[in-house]
């Protein structure tokens, strides 16, 4: 598991020291038994699972969107460069992948290429990071099928048009055909699935997605997030994902209001909680996510779960010297979540990739993810050092082995599943940085 002692905020080319790095002690399991979404799911993913639970509250574990595929400090993704590594002298311990690869629109996607051979590189680039002794998660922000637009095309009744029954569904099937090809083929070099978290219809309590929340019922969004749990792991036999529910504050730190859409503890492994902050990390607003996070942590322990901080930033990304309204913002919201003893019971935390770096030059501009009004670049100023305590395990097999338990209710209800894939992983295509 990558050490991650100081902060991804700062790069060496402007000329600011290395933070250092310090290993932490190990963290052990204590307790081998795991109830998940998917009751067949791999030794690998349960390990994985106890691990994320156990870290909560000893340590937050730092994550980067697209953290080896983008970037300031390179310019050309090689699977190892990342500006976590130049401004810290480590990985992050989270590694952030999105769906957008499958398309082509983010490394180490190729833009225009053949998508089978795009979720192949997609779960190359997973191997890599489980070889860093990264943890992976994978987003997902799926084109609108039914308009031909992209995700933040909210026209043509989209969420409506995919669910079973709908004039779309069959495009929505297509689309996670990819998405199990890639998680069947990111495997370790003995020929085990990876885990990975996935994290689709995200922040679906906004309206900027077209599953968003204008744009259909909570009934149907959660009808939404059940098929496509249904559909991976029933149908297509994936066994190698935790699925991870995050709308976006804030809350207020009302339970009732955060649960309001979430498909139930059938389908989620993971509490998620996406919030960026155009404040600076005013009082107010640090006393919002903390109170958020802490509602968030208590429920985990009620329903047996992992709490997160899935997405977070300061709105508009962090900008050149003397244009940021609080350069120790990190700083200031580490230290927040730490003083609050339930909200420092978040497993990690994870900032959104460095777009508009020097690996994005020359690619098409459909190939922008996400908008700068909402997502943050944290390594693009210099800053004050911030210590993050994440504890580790031993890489490359950081997650031991675990015993599980399942539910006698889960059991019946599965009984007539389709057997399990257990073919060899196809191939993966060469590597490419840059689109034809």
């Amino acid at each position: 598991m990558a050490a991650l002692a100081a902060t991804a905020l700062t790069v060496t080319s402007l000329g600011v020291p290395l933070a250092t790095t310090a290993a932490a002690e190990p963290v052990p399991i204590t307790d081998p038994v795991v109830d998940l979404v998917d009751a067949d799911a791999t030794a690998e993913t349960r390990s994985l699972f106890a691990y994320l639970r156990d870290v909560r509250g000893q340590g937050l574990l730092f994550g980067h969107q697209h953290t080896t595929d983008v970037g300031e400090t390179f310019t050309s993704r090689d699977g190892v460069s990342s500006d976590v590594l130049a401004a810290t002298g480590d990985h992050p311990a989270v590694f952030g992948f999105d769906t957008l690869v499958i398309e082509g629109n983010i490394p180490p996607g190729v833009y225009g290429g053949p998508r089978e051979e795009n979720a192949l590189l997609l779960a190359q680039g997973i191997r890599e990071a489980h070889d860093l002794g990264g943890i992976s998660t994978l987003s997902m922000h799926m084109e609108n099928v039914v308009t031909g637009g992209d995700f933040y095309d909210t026209s043509g009744d989209t969420l409506r048009a995919v669910l079973p029954g709908g004039t779309h569904n069959a495009e929505l099937r297509a689309y996670l055909d990819l998405v199990a090809l890639a998680a069947d083929n990111a495997r370790d070099a003995d020929g085990n699935r990876i885990p990975i978290v996935f994290r689709p219809w995200h922040e679906n309590t906004g309206s900027w997605f077209w599953w968003g929340a204008a744009f259909g019922t909570p009934g149907e969004f959660k009808e939404l997030f059940r098929f496509t749990v249904e559909y991976l792991r029933d149908v297509k036999g994936v066994d190698n994902l935790l699925y991870s529910w995050s709308p976006n504050g804030t809350f207020g730190g009302d339970a009732e209001t955060y649960l309001r859409t979430y498909p139930g503890d059938d389908f989620a492994d993971v509490l998620g909680y996406d919030y960026y902050d155009d404040s600076g990390a005013s009082p107010a607003r640090l006393a919002t996510v903390v109170a958020d996070l802490g509602m968030i942590a208590d429920l985990a322990d009620e329903r047996g779960k992992i709490s997160t901080f899935t997405e977070t930033g300061p709105t508009g990304g962090m900008k050149p010297d003397g244009e940021n309204l609080n350069t120790s913002w990190f700083t200031d919201l580490l230290a927040a979540i730490e003083a609050d003893p339930r909200a420092s019971r978040s497993a990690w935390m994870l900032t959104w990739a460095n777009f508009g770096g020097r690996t994005r030059r020359g690619r098409p501009p459909r190939a922008r993810c996400c908008p700068t009004s909402r997502r943050s670049t944290p390594t693009r100023t210099r800053t004050s050092r911030t210590r993050w305590r994440v504890p580790s395990t031993p890489s490359p097999n950081p997650w031991p082995r675990l015993r599980w338990r399942t539910s006698r209710r889960r059991r019946t209800a599965r009984a007539s599943r389709p057997g399990r894939r257990r073919s060899a992983p196809r191939s993966p295509a060469p590597t490419s940085s840059a689109p034809p």
